[in-house]
C-alpha cells in the first residue's frame, strides 16, 4: 500500500518502498509526530512548532530528492528516533560533552522498538544505519558544511519564522544539488541568502537569551527532578504534553518553583552584576559550498562581506551570557528597559 505524504517543503510525495512505510507507521516514529523540534520554546509556542517526525520525514524526502539510496533515506528517517522530549534539554541534564544524549541513547531506542525486526525482513541491519557511522555523507556532516539534516530543519523554520517565503524555499531548493557527495548550491546569491537567514535564525531563536535561558531554567528543573527521584530515565521517552503535565504533578516546592519560570512571558535580562547563571550556547552558522566551474568553494571565501558577517556572529555568541530570569510581576518598573 503506498503511503502519501504532503509536506509543507517538498510538497505531495508517494512513498511506495514497503520498508520506509513501514518504518513510519512504528510506535517508535508516531511518538516523535507529539515531539517538537524546538524543544520547550515550541511547546509554550515561542518558536516556530513542528514536529521532530515531520522533520525526520522531511530528511528523508529531501535525501530522495538528492539521488541518496534507500539506504540512506533509511538512516534519515531513524536519525532523530532517540530524541527525548523537549529534544536537547537532555543534553544538559545528562551533561556529556563528548556525545548528545539521543545519539548516546540511539542503538538502545532503536532495539528496543519493532524496527528491527521492520528492517531484517526487509534486507537491511539497524546497526548499519547509524547517522553518526560516518557512511552517510548527504545526510550528516560537521558544521558548517550542508548536510540533510541541516538543511531540512533550516528550511522548515524559514517560513513560520518570517524569514523566507514558500517561493523564496522553492527558488533555493531548485538551487541545491551534489557534488562528489556533498550537498552544494549552485548559485552564488542562493548561497549567499540561505547563509544570511541563518545567521539571523541563530541571533533571535538559537542562540538567543530567551532559548538559552528557558532551557537552562527547565534543565535545571529536571535535573533536580531527576535526582530527587521523580523523574527516572525511562519517563524522557513520552510526549513533551506527557512529561510537562508530569512535571507540574511534581510537589516539591523548589521543583514547582523553578518550573513556574518556564513560561512564555517570562522576562530575560541581562545582568553582569548579579545574574542567575552564567553560561555558553552552541553557536549555529554554515558556510555552503557553491558550485563553480566544476569545483565547489567555501562561500566565505568567494564572499568577504559574508565571512566578516560570520566571524563577527561566533565572536558575540560565543561569549558568555550572563542571564538574569523573573517573572513579569518581580520586575521593577526602572528594569523594564532591559526586557528581551
Amino acid at each position: 500500500m503506498m503511503r502519501s505524504i504532503h509536506d509543507v517543503i517538498y510538497g505531495p510525495q508517494s512513498i511506495d518502498e514497503p520498508v520506509l512505510e513501514a518504518v513510519l507507521a512504528t510506535a517508535a516514529m508516531q511518538r516523535l509526530c507529539h515531539v517538537s523540534q524546538a524543544g520547550v520554546s515550541g511547546l509554550l509556542g515561542i518558536s516556530p512548532d513542528f514536529s521532530r517526525y515531520e522533520h525526520s520525514a522531511g530528511v528523508m524526502l529531501l535525501l530522495r530528492r538528492l539521488g541518496a539510496s534507500l539506504k540512506e533515506q533509511l538512516a534519515g528517517l531513524l536519525h532523530d528516533i532517540s530524541h527525548t522530549a523537549f529534544s536537547h534539554v537532555a543534553d544538559f541534564v545528562y551533561s556529556d560533552h563528548e556525545i548528545s544524549y539521543h545519539e548516546k541513547m540511539w542503538p538502545e531506542v532503536v532495539r528496543r522498538s519493532d524496527i528491527p525486526a521492520i528492517l531484517e525482513a526487509h534486507g537491511f541491519s539497524w546497526e548499519e544505519l547509524a547517522a553518526e557511522s560516518g557512511e552517510f555523507l548527504l545526510l550528516e556532516q560537521p558544521a558548517p558544511l550542508l548536510c540533510a539534516d541541516r538543511v531540512d530543519y533550516f528550511l522548515r523554520t524559514l517560513f513560520p519564522a518570517g524569514l523566507g517565503t514558500q517561493e523564496e524555499i522553492a527558488w533555493l531548493l531548485a538551487h541545491l544539488t551534489t557534488h562528489e557527495g556533498i550537498i552544494v548550491v549552485e548559485d552564488l546569491e542562493a548561497a549567499r541568502w540561505m547563509a544570511e537567514r541563518y545567521i539571523r535564525m541563530d541571533e533571535t531563536m538559537w542562540s538567543s537569551p530567551r532559548e538559552v535561558a528557558l532551557y537552562w531554567v527547565l534543565a535545571h528543573t529536571m535535573r533536580r527532578a531527576v535526582e530527587e527521584g521523580y523523574l527516572r530515565e525511562e519517563d524522557w521517552y513520552q510526549t513533551d504534553r506527557a512529561l510537562w503535565k508530569q512535571l507540574h504533578h511534581i510537589p516539591e516546592p523548589k521543583i514547582r518553583k523553578l518550573l513556574s519560570y518556564v513560561q512564555a512571558d517570562t522576562i530575560i535580562i541581562p545582568n553582569h552584576e548579579k545574574p542567575d547563571f552564567v553560561t555558553r550556547t552552541k553557536v549555529r552558522t554554515i558556510d555552503p559550498p557553491v558550485l563553480q566551474g566544476g569545483s565547489r568553494f567555501a562561500l566565505s571565501t568567494l564572499d568577504p562581506t559574508f565571512a566578516a558577517r560570520r566571524a563577527a556572529h561566533i565572536k558575540a555568541r560565543s561569549q558568555p551570557m550572563s542571564l538574569w530570569v523573573t517573572r513579569p510581576h518581580s520586575v521593577p518598573a526602572q528594569s523594564s528597559s532591559g526586557q528581551q
